[in-house]
């Protein structure tokens, strides 16, 4: 196999036991000249728009080091999906009866029955 073919997933915390990218065979995104796995990049983008919604709907002086800690450990370590945060993040958003307003209660949200429901 050339080289050329292969490239290293850069998202720091990539969901691949190999980092390395099969441009061939493997489904990747490309952002300027960097390389992900299509799932990395995905995720990474979540994250991100998460953090804006947050900043722009629920706080606008979030602690980003917390944020990013919950998030991290939601994603990583409990391995919930990136996208069920983000529908919980948009649905506490747009249902006022849902009260997200600090980082550690967006765990409790991500737990409601009716939270869940709606994301099917």
């Amino acid at each position: 196999m050339a080289k050329s073919e292969i490239r290293v997933c850069r998202y720091a915390h990539c969901l691949h036991k190999d980092k390395n990218i099969n441009l061939v065979t493997d489904k990747y995104a490309k952002d300027g000249s960097a390389y992900y796995h299509e799932d990395c990049y995905r995720t990474r983008d979540d994250i991100q728009r998460i953090k804006i919604l947050w900043h722009d709907h629920i706080d606008n002086m979030v602690v980003y080091a917390q944020l990013n800690k919950i998030l991290n450990n939601l994603i990583f370590v409990e391995h919930i999906s990136s996208d069920y945060i983000l529908f919980a993040v948009k649905y506490a958003i747009d249902n006022k009866n849902v009260k997200l307003q600090h980082p550690p209660g967006l765990k409790y949200i991500l737990g409601k029955d009716y939270i869940k429901e709606a994301y099917k």
